[in-house]
């Protein structure tokens, strides 16, 4: 059996500056054009997961890609963005901020 890994909490000014940080020009739903997001998450759910693929290896392993879900507050479209790319960029951030290097 597998342990369970602790995801910490993404919040939705985090996940903002991420997608700031990385240039993100347009958030408009691809379907309706709304640009309003709801991001589903909390403590007792902080990320959705995607199933991976099961390889011969490790069949008997449940595999998930953890991901953040957000959903368009207009006509309920989903957008996936992966939580460990979020995960890494917040923790660089913070490496850069300790050190002084921030900028």
């Amino acid at each position: 059996m597998v342990d369970s890994v602790e995801i910490p909490v993404i919040t939705s000014e985090q996940l903002g500056a991420f997608h700031r940080a990385k240039g993100l020009k347009n958030a408009a739903c691809l379907r309706c054009g709304n640009v309003s997001w709801s991001l589903l998450s909390s403590t007792e759910a902080p990320v959705s997961g995607l199933p991976t693929a099961k390889t011969e290896e490790r069949a008997e392993v449940d595999l998930f890609t953890p991901i953040l879900t957000l959903t368009c507050r207009n006509c309920g479209t989903l957008w996936f963005v992966a939580a460990q790319s979020v995960l890494d960029w917040l923790t660089e951030t913070r490496e850069q901020g300790a050190s002084g290097d921030a900028g």
